[in-house]
């Protein structure tokens, strides 16, 4: 809108999570994550609000590998995502597909690096806006 002035990125992503790997090359997660907060700006002297969202992701994780320490990864699961917005006082919670793809290196059996890109698909809805969640995210991996 005209006099609309700009928005501003002011939180990291984080995400913790657990699995379960049920053969070699199959296992599942459930992870928790915060999405970040973005200011929506201002329209002339008045502000317009946070958003933020987060949620859970239950996933099913496949691995490619294509030696002993690299692989490939895809999953594919659902997200409940909440997308808040105080601007508006309003919050909502969307389930969503969400799938990812990305490579993990492994150090040995039980500790590992990834690096992935994932689409949680758009949260919100008409009262609060909306956003598409997408993330390139690195983690460690433990095993035991």
């Amino acid at each position: 809108p005209a006099g609309a002035g700009g928005c501003s990125n002011t939180a990291a992503v984080a995400r913790a999570g657990l699995g379960y790997q049920f053969v070699p090359n199959f296992g599942a997660e459930l992870s928790y994550g915060y999405y970040g907060k973005q200011s929506l700006g201002s329209a002339g002297a008045t502000a317009l609000g946070d958003w933020k969202a987060s949620g859970f992701e239950l996933s099913g994780v496949g691995t490619l590998p294509l030696s002993d320490a690299f692989g490939l990864i895809g999953k594919i699961g659902i997200a409940p995502t909440t997308y808040d917005n105080t601007g508006r006082g309003r919050s909502v919670t969307s389930t969503n597909l969400a799938w990812g793809a990305g490579v993990r290196y492994s150090f040995g059996p039980g500790f590992a690096v990834r690096a992935q890109y994932e689409d949680l698909g758009k949260v919100g809805d008409v009262s609060t806006g909306q956003t598409h969640i997408r993330l390139f995210t690195a983690g460690v991996v433990a095993k035991f």
